[in-house]
């Protein structure tokens, strides 16, 4: 559209039909623009599907989908266990962390 400002009782978006060629020029641009890179990421996850076909937890085949996020886990289950066993491995990290104690020395040591 152009930029320019139309009055209200102008009879299309643009001033001019040269304005209107250049909007329909760059609107196919884009538009194939955004196919392009639409065909570039489906190719992009179909060359890269088996750095993620296992789940994360248990090891067994995931089947991924052609489209979104790539599944790390093969079920509900999996990905709970892996969140409680990250949580666990968190908790004894911080446990160890108290456990540490500082040496404080006063005084001279003879």
């Amino acid at each position: 559209m152009c930029t320019k400002w139309l009055p209200i009782n102008h009879e299309s978006y643009f001033c001019s039909s040269e304005c209107e060629k250049q909007y329909n020029e760059e609107s196919k641009f884009w538009a194939s623009y955004k196919e392009k890179n639409r065909q570039e990421g489906i190719q992009h996850r179909k060359n890269n599907r088996s750095e993620h076909n296992k789940c994360l937890n248990c090891g067994d085949p995931i089947s991924q989908t052609a489209k979104g996020r790539f599944r790390r886990y093969c079920g509900h289950d999996c990905k709970q266990e892996a969140y409680r066993k990250r949580r666990k491995r968190q908790e004894d990290e911080k446990e160890n962390d108290n456990n540490i104690k500082p040496i404080i020395t006063t005084g001279f040591v003879s």
